[in-house]
């Protein structure tokens, strides 16, 4: 056995390729928030937010975050100038968070008003949903079970492709659904509520 661990080891050696990772950049990003001591969109696109009351800079995963205290729906950032982020051609949307508790029924992370697409609290549960409202009626919807109120940071991905929704927490499939075309409107993207 401890021969055939040294051969398996020199094979893995011979035809292992190491990989560094990179920055991605911003060339093909909608929009980009940092929240690193500024709201502004990093893209160039204009996506820049405004903030509601009560939305303070904190210690982030990386350099800084947004802290929203939640209180009276006055906790958020409104992206301005975002009628052109309706994702019918597909998107990925994503956000790290951390909270140690949600307090309302569908608390936004990342919305498009409430009739386009929506990172929200999975009604009154501890995990995330992602949802796209139909071109014609109802949802497409995503529901997590993966709770992301332990108080340490998470990475949230919701996927829309055309055909499905998918969400991700920390990397991993957390739920999917079927999806097709996505309604539009003129809706602001809100961080934050």
């Amino acid at each position: 056995m401890a021969d055939f661990a040294v051969l398996a080891g020199q094979w893995l050696d011979m035809y292992a390729d190491v990989v560094m990772p990179t920055d991605p950049g911003t060339e093909h990003l909608t929009a980009h928030w940092p929240l690193d001591g500024t709201y502004l969109d990093v893209t160039g696109h204009g996506y820049d937010a405004l903030a509601g009351s009560a939305v303070v800079f904190d210690t982030g995963r990386l350099g800084q975050s947004a802290y929203f205290n939640g209180n009276n729906y006055v906790s958020y950032l409104e992206c301005q100038n975002s009628t052109g982020m309706n994702l019918t051609g597909g998107a990925t949307v994503s956000a790290w968070i951390k909270t140690p508790a949600l307090v309302d029924a569908y608390a936004s992370v990342v919305t498009k008003g409430v009739q386009a697409w929506r990172l929200i609290r999975n009604n009154t549960a501890g995990s995330i949903s992602f949802h796209f409202n139909a071109a014609s009626t109802g949802e497409y919807q995503a529901n997590g079970v993966t709770s992301i109120t332990d108080n340490q940071w998470h990475h949230l991905m919701g996927v829309y492709d055309g055909s499905t929704v998918r969400l991700y927490v920390d990397g991993q499939l957390d739920a999917w659904g079927s999806a097709g075309p996505v309604k539009t409107t003129a809706d602001p993207v809100y961080i934050g509520s």
